[in-house]
């Protein structure tokens, strides 16, 4: 079984050392696809003005705040990023049993940089894409070569709180983070929530997808139970195991073991030998012929834009080392890797 997956996670106040939020997401894309770093800054915008995203044009926000993220070569999107309000966002693909939307609209990474650009909080970062996902849809193609199309789940976060937001074609729940949390390419919520679209569970009764007899799971209802969602699973599970075993006293080092983790000590670890590893098999990402660890996050909020810090990984978070990258401000593209060099193909860092 082939055990690649994203994997986003994040530890609130509650459950760090020093009493920060940690964030951290690994982006699994295909091989071949850059990844940069970008910066874009704040702007205001004229009442007409319209934004181009990757394949609709919508229009624009009076404002848009100031953000940096890690984006595909050829997608308006991030795969994750903050914004100058200390706002963070990760997101993975799942897949249901609704189909996708044969139409093209947002792609989930166009609407995780809208919320960045668009939302001062979580929780309204979180309102802004739901609100745009109900108006415009999720739809697409989000890989160059091949056909790769999903529903998207994403972790929303800032140095307070934490959201997990999953969807559905139109439809979404969302629930609040108490304490430590990871999502991977499968659906994570269950059986409790704190908001929703409205008619998630009449639609999965219609459907036909769960018995209104029994308690109703979101997981499990809209869920599909295909090969990416088993080989995804592993991840999930043992992503939140290594969370919930370091409450507490969870450090940035900790965040980076387990993104670096190989099931050690479970009877689905790799061979230890590096030289046996497959290229991307630490952490979520394993090379299957055409994807692999594409870049990682790594940000600690403290309450505030001056006290937030963040790390990138341009490349394989087991031989790549972190760079720091964020420390007052944003820094501009051309002085981000003061520590490395960048491949002019593939955005690798040697550190």
């Amino acid at each position: 079984m082939e055990l690649y997956s994203c994997d986003t996670m994040v530890a609130l106040g509650n459950s760090t050392e020093s009493g920060h939020v940690i964030f951290a997401k690994n982006s699994d894309r295909p091989v071949t696809e850059a990844q940069p770093l970008v910066v874009y800054p704040a702007a205001d915008h004229a009442p007409d003005e319209t934004v181009e995203c990757t394949y609709i044009q919508i229009p624009q926000a009076a404002h848009t705040y100031r953000v940096l993220g890690s984006k595909p070569y050829w997608i308006w999107g991030f795969e994750h990023g903050m914004n100058e309000k200390g706002v963070a966002i990760g997101n993975e693909a799942v897949w249901s049993r609704e189909p996708e939307e044969a139409e093209n609209g947002l792609l989930g990474m166009d609407l995780l940089r809208l919320g960045l650009e668009r939302g001062a909080t979580a929780y309204e970062a979180l309102h802004v894409i739901t609100s745009l996902l109900e108006k415009y849809g999720q739809g697409g193609n989000a890989a160059v070569g091949m056909q790769h199309r999903y529903h998207n789940a994403f972790l929303i976060a800032d140095a307070r709180e934490a959201w997990i937001l999953d969807t559905c074609s139109r439809r979404w729940v969302a629930r609040r983070v108490r304490d430590v949390a990871g999502i991977s390419n499968c659906y994570s919520t269950e059986t409790e929530w704190d908001e929703d679209s409205g008619d998630v569970k009449e639609h999965a009764y219609e459907m036909g997808w769960i018995s209104p007899q029994v308690p109703f799971n979101f997981a499990k209802a809209y869920g599909a139970m295909s090969l990416k969602h088993r080989a995804a699973q592993p991840r999930f599970f043992r992503l939140n195991k290594l969370l919930r075993a370091n409450m507490g006293h969870i450090t940035l080092d900790t965040i980076r073991a387990i993104q670096r983790d190989h099931f050690e000590g479970e009877s689905i670890a790799p061979p230890l030998e590096p030289g046996r590893w497959p290229a991307g098999d630490d952490l979520h990402a394993r090379h299957a012929g055409h994807r692999q660890q594409d870049g990682g996050l790594l940000a600690c909020g403290a309450g505030g834009r001056r006290n937030t810090g963040l790390v990138e990984c341009f490349r394989l978070p087991l031989f790549v080392g972190l760079c720091p990258l964020l420390g007052k401000q944003f820094p501009a593209c051309r002085t981000q890797l003061r520590r490395g060099k960048v491949h002019p193909r593939k955005c690798m860092v040697a550190v």
